[in-house]
């Protein structure tokens, strides 16, 4: 995708640094791949908790009805399984694109020196939270007996 870099100087170095960009350049746009804005874990799990008050406001729920029951109802996917098969689209469409850069993004490695930063790939690997694996093995029973 291709943004505007800000022209603040303050918010300029913010940005280049949310994009985990070393020496940023006074350029007018820049392309990079929205998994550079890697969300926080908070920031996740106050989106999920948005998306479970949506899901028990929409069925008018219980309260004591649980998050992954509504989920496997809904038949929808939490947040941290919605974003990790985003990012797997983007890979598997990366590393087919006749663009040259997008398909070394495909092969990106983070580097060492450098683990306790975030990279776009890390996202693929984290294990599942309790909720979206709780979610995905009740979808699974619910399979096998369909």
């Amino acid at each position: 995708m291709f943004l505007n870099v800000p022209q603040d100087e303050k918010r300029r170095k913010k940005w280049f640094q949310a994009v985990l960009r070393d020496n940023p350049k006074t350029k007018s746009n820049f392309f990079c791949c929205e998994d550079h804005f890697d969300a926080a874990s908070k920031a996740l799990d106050r989106l999920q908790v948005i998306q479970n008050k949506f899901c028990r406001d929409a069925t008018d729920a219980h309260w004591c009805v649980r998050n992954l029951i509504l989920h496997r109802d809904l038949e929808l996917p939490t947040i941290t399984k919605f974003m990790k098969d985003a990012c797997k689209r983007f890979f598997d469409i990366a590393r087919s694109h006749p663009n040259a850069l997008l398909r070394s993004v495909a092969d990106y490695e983070p580097d060492h020196r450098r683990h306790f930063i975030r990279g776009p790939r890390n996202v693929l690997t984290d294990p599942p939270n309790a909720l979206t694996a709780a979610v995905d093995s009740l979808i699974e029973v619910n399979d096998t007996y369909d």
